[in-house]
């Protein structure tokens, strides 16, 4: 049976062009959604989200003050809470968080990986779904799981792809044993799910590294522009601290840990089979190295074991394989659609 959908989109990319021809990935990506839902013979109707934000976002501020725990409103930037708005069977928004699974409200937002998306039914990060999946799904065995990895490894990290561009790929002077910190944006919205702010997340490890003999290379953020990161940063005096603006990919790639709060590094560091230590919360993080901030202890910081290896390796393939929709693969988006009811 046909169902109506009511499509909210903030808008369409008109820049970042490669060229002329390409068309960008966030385009490609609503394009294929709406060809294949009108394929099956649902009604696509499409709304601008950014008039749905502006009108109500002050009634929801106070929405969601009544409904969500007070320390997710540290910052402004809080992703809306979608609500049933229209009469259609289902509603489609961005970047935004559900209350409740079975609304029939679906949140999508660009995953951690170029050309791949959430199409998720309570939100991204933490609060996806993909953290209350169960062990046998996540850590499901299949024969191509080798393949499937080494495929993307030489995709992603042999090309020096990631979610934003990054510096050609060269060889760098770098210590024999050094940790990697890539910083998140201060205003991050899934900063909300970790306890440590940005800020204090590269004092405390400043710190900590400060009174070591240990190394730490730390890349800033590509977007970030704050003043006070910037200040951080230049007032550090220490010879095993370094900032470097170099692919992330060359940093993972010889580094003993990879350090983050929640960032989606993290989940690229996986590709590079590093540990990943993880303080705050996230929807990769049973693949990680989960410790509080002050229990974090260099002598304790061993290479990945064959057991968390295999781990990893089934995580990205059930997650991607039969999670996350890959804006190219048509048979990606059908399994979303069958997981979420639109398809039986």
């Amino acid at each position: 049976m046909s169902k109506e959908i009511a499509l909210f989109i903030r808008k369409f990319e008109n820049k970042n062009k490669l060229n002329d021809v390409m068309i960008p990935s966030r385009n490609r990506f609503y394009i294929n959604l709406m060809f294949y839902l009108q394929e099956l013979g649902h009604k696509v109707l499409i709304y601008d989200q950014r008039l749905f934000e502006k009108k109500l976002s002050k009634s929801y501020l106070e929405w969601i003050k009544k409904k969500i725990n007070f320390k997710y409103l540290k910052k402004s930037n809080l992703p809306f809470i979608s609500k049933k708005l229209t009469s259609s069977d289902y509603e489609f928004f961005e970047h935004t968080i559900s209350k409740n699974i079975n609304q029939n409200i679906i949140n999508i937002k660009p995953f951690y990986l170029p050309d791949y998306y959430y199409f998720d039914k309570m939100g991204f990060s933490a609060w996806s779904e993909i953290v209350s999946l169960k062990s046998s799904f996540l850590f499901k065995n299949n024969n191509n799981v080798n393949l499937f990895f080494k495929k993307h490894y030489d995709n992603i990290v042999l090309k020096n792809l990631s979610k934003y561009n990054q510096p050609e790929k060269k060889q760098l002077e770098l210590p024999n044993k050094y940790f990697f910190l890539p910083l998140q944006l201060v205003d991050d919205t899934v900063n909300k799910l970790c306890e440590h702010s940005t800020e204090n997340f590269l004092k405390k490890f400043i710190n900590i590294f400060s009174k070591s003999h240990e190394n730490l290379i730390i890349k800033r953020h590509p977007k970030c522009k704050s003043q006070i990161i910037t200040s951080i940063l230049n007032n550090i005096d220490v010879k095993n601290i370094m900032i470097l603006d170099a692919s992330i990919h060359d940093l993972i790639s010889g580094c003993s840990a990879v350090l983050v709060n929640n960032s989606g590094v993290g989940f690229e560091s996986l590709f590079h089979l590093k540990p990943v230590y993880t303080f705050g919360r996230s929807d990769y993080q049973i693949v990680c190295r989960n410790v509080l901030l002050d229990n974090f202890n260099f002598s304790m910081v061993s290479p990945l074991n064959d057991d968390e290896v295999n781990k990893i390796k089934l995580f990205i393939f059930n997650v991607l394989n039969d999670y996350i929709i890959n804006t190219d693969d048509k048979t990606s988006f059908l399994k979303a659609f069958q997981r979420i009811g639109l398809i039986n």
